[in-house]
């Protein structure tokens, strides 16, 4: 008796891909009174993969969630200034085909550079990120290790100042590990 095994014919993606809310996440932490951290989130993201390589994720900065609805508030009003800027933005060019080419169940190491528009201040930001072709139309980009941002390279240091203020400490860092973790599916 004979078995032969083949690859299944699977068709190649060829459309965008879209980012799954539900199973993507993005924290970032904070450290207040120089030993306090506490790690906080956005509910709402959203974001892209185009055939032509464009990556975008997109975060409503309304939606953060601190675990303290207070808290939330005053980030929305005094950090973040969500009336006049609602969105944070990254972008960053990919490599469509390697991106599709990769097999199923493997994992690609990559040092990438992106751009992040927070409250209209556009600066370049290097993460060392895992690929993880999960399905034949998923695929995870995950941190292998926390994104330090500079508040300052933001002009956050007033808003941080007023939280501080606000809630009556000595201090808050501002330097912001974010890790996160991105699913995005394949719409064909």
């Amino acid at each position: 008796m004979s078995i032969q095994v083949t690859e299944p014919d699977v068709a190649p993606i060829t459309g965008p891909f879209e980012l799954n809310p539900q199973s993507s996440s993005l924290y970032f932490v904070s450290t207040k009174k120089q030993h306090v951290v506490e790690a906080h989130t956005f509910e709402n993201l959203s974001g892209s993969i185009s055939e032509q390589g464009a990556a975008r994720l997109t975060l409503d900065l309304a939606s953060v969630n601190t675990g303290n609805d207070t808290r939330d508030g005053r980030m929305k009003e005094h950090l973040f200034d969500t009336s006049l800027f609602p969105h944070a933005e990254v972008l960053l060019a990919v490599d469509y085909a390697a991106l599709t080419a990769l097999p199923i169940g493997s994992t690609e190491k990559q040092t990438v550079t992106a751009t992040l528009n927070l409250k209209g201040v556009i600066a370049e930001v290097t993460a060392d990120v895992a690929v993880r072709r999960l399905t034949h139309t998923k695929v995870m980009v995950q941190s292998l290790a926390p994104v330090v941002l500079d508040a300052t390279d933001f002009g956050l240091e007033p808003g941080i100042e007023t939280l501080r203020t606000l809630a009556n400490l000595s201090v808050i860092s501002y330097a912001v590990p974010v890790s996160f973790n991105l699913v995005f599916e394949a719409q064909q």
